[in-house]
């Protein structure tokens, strides 16, 4: 893991060459240079897996994103490379910039915290809306069944198909779902094309529980 020129423990880079916790490793040249890793010292530094700094905002403080030991709080996201000072800043709906830190993620983030517009006052999706993502702000739209173009929305109304209509009886239903024993291709924001499951027509397909075991096209 390092090699340092000696074989004593306690400086970084252990008697048996092996990374030491609290102490960070760069090579040169095929050897090592190890130093301690400074929680505080405007440096996020990798050292150790069990010490590896999150991030370094310059202070020992707590509260401010970069706690006292070098971790990202909860409800902050920290940015900034190896061996340069952290920026921290608190995850907010409505920013414009979708953001994640720990187990709390923004679905979506659109610059305002309405509900409606498809992106909730808590910056989650709304139920019968798409949104999409540029340059960290989403841009929501009605998902509109029978538009020839197939969405994804909310786990609950996402379009299985969309055929540009809104019969029932084609392969795709006019509630966009894939009709029993069809078969609907057609990537994302394209016109869905739907066709029955032929057995004999030299294409093994599968449609809800109905699946070919074999088809040779006879």
């Amino acid at each position: 893991q390092c090699d340092d020129g000696n074989t004593e423990d306690g400086d970084g880079c252990s008697s048996v060459c092996g990374l030491e916790a609290g102490f960070n490793c760069k090579d040169k040249d095929g050897q090592s240079t190890c130093s301690r890793v400074e929680c505080g010292d405007r440096k996020r530094q990798g050292g150790h897996e069990t010490d590896e700094e999150e991030c370094d905002d310059g202070n020992d403080k707590d509260g401010d994103g970069c706690s006292s030991a070098c971790k990202v709080e909860g409800g902050y996201i920290c940015t900034g490379a190896l061996d340069f000072k952290s920026r921290c800043q608190q995850v907010r709906c409505g920013d414009s910039w979708r953001e994640k830190s720990g187990d709390l993620e923004e679905q979506c983030d659109d610059g305002n915290t309405e509900d409606g517009d498809g992106c909730s006052s808590v910056c989650g999706l709304e139920a019968g809306f798409n949104c999409k993502d540029k340059d960290g702000q989403s841009t929501c739209s009605r998902v509109e069944c029978g538009d020839r173009k197939r969405q994804g929305g909310h786990e609950t109304d996402e379009e299985e198909c969309d055929d540009g209509n809104d019969k029932d009886g084609d392969g795709c239903s006019s509630a966009c779902k894939v009709e029993g024993g069809y078969i609907c291709t057609g990537a994302l924001d394209f016109k869905s094309r739907c066709q029955q499951v032929r057995c004999g027509d030299s294409w093994r397909e599968k449609s809800g529980d109905l699946e070919e075991q074999c088809d040779d096209g006879n």
